[in-house]
């Protein structure tokens, strides 16, 4: 059973997780003492549920809620790479290029270009 502090906790069709509270929303970007404190429950309980619902782990599903918030931030915002890579949690350039590729098969700098000339077509 789902801890009594959560009201919603659903996959939606793009396989986000979206966990709601009754005290409020709960970013995932706020790291993992974060989550476990707005949830209540320990950090093993808190794995075992993403684990069970992604098949992530707890920091990998973190990462994965991150970089796609930067793949939405790099085609909505006028930023550069570096400032959004710090907005969304990574403290270092580098990692957050290679989670990036890892994760969407390009660059972030490619990805922009490839997005941003098939929203011009």
């Amino acid at each position: 059973m789902l801890n009594e502090n959560i009201e919603v906790l659903f996959k939606d069709k793009d396989s986000n997780i979206w966990i709601g509270t009754k005290s409020g929303g709960l970013s995932c970007l706020d790291g993992i003492p974060d989550m476990v404190d707005q949830l209540n429950m320990s950090q093993s309980t808190l794995y075992r549920k993403i684990r069970s619902l992604t098949g992530l782990s707890l920091t990998a599903f973190i990462r994965s809620v991150r970089l796609k918030k930067a793949a939405t931030l790099i085609l909505t915002q006028d930023m550069s790479l570096n400032q959004i890579s710090f907005e969304v949690g990574f403290n270092d350039y580098k990692y957050f290029t290679v989670s990036f590729k890892k994760q969407f098969n390009c660059l972030p700098s490619k990805y922009r270009e490839k997005t941003g000339n098939q929203q011009l077509s």
